[in-house]
């Protein structure tokens, strides 16, 4: 089931009115550029949304290869 069709039973279901807006893109940057998967510009104005991956040597394991060697 869809985000959206869920929302709209669940209005249904609670008796909620949802009123939809136009917001404008220099108003809503973030949305717009989340929307348009342009990241470059979403770490631009939201750097706290980035985060950074951990590999598992960062954590104290040791991984091996296909050769059998350690990474």
């Amino acid at each position: 089931m869809t985000v959206f069709r869920r929302c709209l039973l669940l209005a249904t279901e609670y008796d909620l009115e949802i009123k939809s807006r136009w917001i404008p893109t220099n108003d809503n940057a973030l949305a717009d550029a989340l929307s348009h998967f342009n990241y470059e510009k979403v770490t631009d104005i939201a750097p706290q949304l980035v985060y950074h991956t951990c590999t598992l040597r960062d954590r104290g394991f040791l991984t091996y290869s296909k050769l059998g060697c350690l990474r």
